[in-house]
This record gives structure tokens, sequence and C-alpha cells, in this order.
């Protein structure tokens, strides 16, 4: 059995400073090896070799283990399924795994092509200015074709995860007025697969608050990649630590009373790599 310890968040509105040390009860010499997960640090900062740096972050890390690994927007949960390979095989008893992802280093045009380096280069959505916005809008239109997609569900959608944002203290949206995005139709589709409704009939767990805050399924109570912000690298390792916090009743104005086990899901590219994670008390 592999045990999430504990944990910290940066402030998703905010570059990172050196502050994750001192809010998690360990001490750097108790960790034995390091993995990072990171998407993109060659095009935005210019540095590879992530999980080469950790002894630049603590002396007491000079030496240790690490890598980093890359998997798009899957990067943080392939990170942590390494770090749980290594715990499980006896290797070592303790890790420490990293989200890490810097993007405001660049022009909003520029980071759109920077992300597009996950889909298959010549390939795929040559005609898109911005990749990941057409990628997942187009399997919206190909639902629409089968079963029909009412603009007000998307909404709510997208409303309860702005909502679930502005009660997480580090959600990088919370002190946003609202807008849709075009990722409502992931969560929508995502709703189907995970089985919390039959295919084709999503429309009935935004109708009936199945997916509400206090509704029987709660879903995004943390308001995650919408509500919360998608720092591709971080973001997995983020939701691994709200479903632990919620499982332990440590997530503070996001908890959902009684929880006892979340489900994660995170695509990485488009769809390559998928990785869903079951967090248990």
């Amino acid at each position: 059995m592999v045990c999430m310890l504990d944990g910290w968040q940066s402030d998703f509105s905010r570059n990172w400073a050196r502050e994750g040390l001192a809010a998690v009860d360990l001490e750097p010499g108790d960790i034995q090896c390091g993995h990072v997960g990171n998407f993109v640090g060659e095009l935005f900062a210019g540095q590879g070799l992530l999980g080469g740096f950790s002894g630049l972050v603590h002396p007491d890390f000079d030496g240790m283990p690490s890598a980093r690994h890359e998997a798009a927007c899957a990067s943080g949960s392939v990170t942590i399924l390494a770090a749980t390979a290594e715990i499980e095989a006896g290797r070592y008893d303790t890790a420490c795994v990293v989200g890490l992802e810097m993007m405001r280093s660049v022009s909003g045009a520029q980071a759109a092509r920077n992300l597009g380096s996950a889909a298959w280069t010549g390939h795929e959505f040559q005609d898109a200015t911005y990749l990941w916005l057409r990628a997942f809008f187009d399997p919206g239109e190909e639902y629409d074709r089968r079963y029909g997609l009412k603009y007000e569900h998307l909404m709510e959608i997208a409303q309860i995860n702005f909502a679930n944002g502005k009660r997480g203290p580090n959600a990088q949206t919370r002190g946003w007025v609202f807008a849709p995005d075009s990722f409502t139709a992931t969560e929508y589709m995502a709703i189907e697969h995970l089985g919390l409704t039959a295919p084709g009939e999503a429309w009935k767990a935004m109708e009936d608050g199945l997916i509400a805050t206090g509704g029987r399924l709660p879903v995004n109570p943390s308001g995650r990649l919408i509500g919360g912000a998608h720092a591709v690298g971080a973001t997995d390792v983020r939701m691994a630590l709200d479903g632990s916090n919620e499982v332990t009743g440590k997530a503070g104005g996001y908890q959902v009373e009684g929880a006892r086990t979340v489900q994660t899901l995170n695509i990485g590219g488009s769809t390559t790599t998928t990785v869903s994670l079951v967090i248990g008390r």
C-alpha cells in the first residue's frame, strides 16, 4: 500500500516560491527520492532536466535520486505512478512528488503554440490557431451530433466549477468574473465515461444537481481545471492532493462531507495518455 503522507499547493495565481518544505511535517532528510512532473519547461523557461536540480532546493537533497516525467496534461499522474512504483518495489520508503510549471513567460499566442506540442506534429489540427480549444471542441460537436447538446447544460458545468473555485484559497480563478470555455464539454463526456450517468444522459447530472456541491456525487469541489487553473505538469499532483485532503477531512472550504473515495481523471494530449487515480481513506 502507498500512502500520501502530506502535501502543499502553491497559490496558482502567482509564481511559486520555496514554501513547500515548511508546510509539511517532514524533514528534507526524510525524503529518499524525488519525481518532478513537468510538460513544457524547455519551451516556456528554456529549462530541461528538472529532476536534476533537487540540490538547489535544499542541500539535504544533494545526491538524492530524482527524475522528471512528461506526458502532457497527464504529466503529474505518471509522476505519481512512477513514485508509487518505486515504493511498491521496495526501492525506497518515501518519495517526494512535485508538479512544476511556469507558463506566464511568453505571449498567449506563443503559449498556445508551446502547448500544441502535445499533439502529433504534422498530423493533428494543423489548421487550428488555439489547438486544444479546437481539440476538445470537436468531441463536443460529435456528441451533439449523436445525442444533442444544450448550451445551458455546458454553462451549468462552468458555473459549478467557477463557484467551487472561489472556495479554494489557492485557485487562480477565485477572483474571476465567470466566463465559459470549451473544456466544459470534456467534463460533460467524462460524466458518462466514468459511469455517473448512462451514455447520452449527462444532462441529468446538471438538472438534478447530482454533480453540484451538496449533490450525491460532487464533481470538482475545488474547481479543478476550469475553476482552479490548469498548470499542466502541476495539475494532476494538485488533484491528487485535493483527493487526499477530501478523504482525510482537510479540504477546508471545499470539503465534501463524508467523502471516503475520490477518483481523478486526466487526459494527456489527444487522449494519448489517460490516467485515472482512485484515492481512498
